[in-house]
């Protein structure tokens, strides 16, 4: 509720009217007809009564002081009834110079709506690299890759004999069995040998055999330097077993020179490889000769 200053409420309790009296304005009114000048002798001679908070219920008598907000008001008439003090200007007089007590504070309004989005922001600097994560755990194995195409297989493999003494016909000097389907279709074979006519000048004749087809790569009279023969290749053909294509060496050597062989570079052989094959090398001649053995491969 509002309060009058001290001094006022000493004055209204020390000067309550016996009877209610017109309030008369002082002779220094101001602008407005309905307000008065208050001084402490004109609250003293009119004998001013606070009545607290107006109200509309309550029956103010002339010279009842009240506050209608924050404003003062007097009452200029009895029976002041119901009559607003700032809508009311023949039953009240505002009093200039007398504020009452601030009020209490109202109560929070709503919370209005939301702005608009504001526009992005420029975008950051590019922040420092971070340290480097622990190594993660080992992924599953891989499956098992092809078969790699099988390396060359060494079938037999001989070094130096003693010299064989010939007899006038063919005389074995390396043999090797080749175990049955050791060479399927499509698959090659290649021998590669060395020997010497180490006696004797004879004319003779050297074969290299693959089952029962032979062939002659050197026919020597007085040389007695080693032969070198680098290789004869038989080739099953691609779906068969038996049948073959022989490539004989282009080139032999005969210790000093090599000599081209022109003897039949491409020959065909019908040999079943689906059972075990004898490959041999024989010479042949004079009685007393002899040819030494040096080496044998087959692969």
């Amino acid at each position: 509720m509002s309060r009058l200053p001290a001094f006022l409420l000493f004055l209204a309790a020390a000067a309550a009217p016996a009877c209610p009296q017109a309030i008369t304005n002082p002779s220094n009114p101001t602008s407005n007809p309905n307000q008065i000048n208050v001084t402490t002798s004109w609250l003293y001679t009119n004998k001013v009564h606070y009545a607290g908070a107006w109200s509309g219920t309550t029956a103010y008598n002339s010279q009842d002081l009240v506050f209608s907000g924050s404003a003062p008001y007097l009452s200029l008439q009895a029976a002041n009834l119901n009559r607003a003090p700032a809508s009311s200007p023949t039953w009240w007089v505002l009093v200039p110079g007398m504020t009452g007590a601030a009020g209490a504070a109202g109560a929070t309004g709503a919370t209005g709506p939301s702005g608009a989005t504001g526009s992005a922001g420029a975008a950051g600097a590019t922040g420092a690299t971070g340290a480097t994560g622990s190594t993660g755990a080992a992924g599953a194995q891989g499956a098992t890759g092809a078969t790699g195409p099988s390396g060359a297989t060494t079938f037999n493999h001989q070094t130096a004999l003693s010299p064989v003494t010939m007899t006038g016909a063919d005389v074995v000097l390396y043999t090797y069995t080749l175990p049955a389907n050791a060479l399927p279709a499509g698959a090659c074979l290649t021998v590669t040998t060395s020997l010497q006519h180490s006696t004797g000048t004879a004319m003779s004749a050297v074969k290299l055999w693959f089952g029962s087809s032979a062939f002659s790569p050197i026919t020597s009279s007085s040389d007695i330097t080693p032969w070198v023969i680098p290789g004869a290749t038989w080739c099953n053909d691609p779906g068969a077993t038996n049948h073959q294509q022989l490539q004989t060496p282009a080139w032999i050597y005969n210790g000093t020179t090599w000599i081209v062989w022109s003897a039949g570079l491409l020959n065909s052989t019908s040999v079943d490889t689906t059972a075990s094959v004898t490959i041999k090398l024989t010479a042949s001649a004079t009685s007393g000769d002899a040819w030494t053995p040096l080496t044998w491969t087959v692969r």
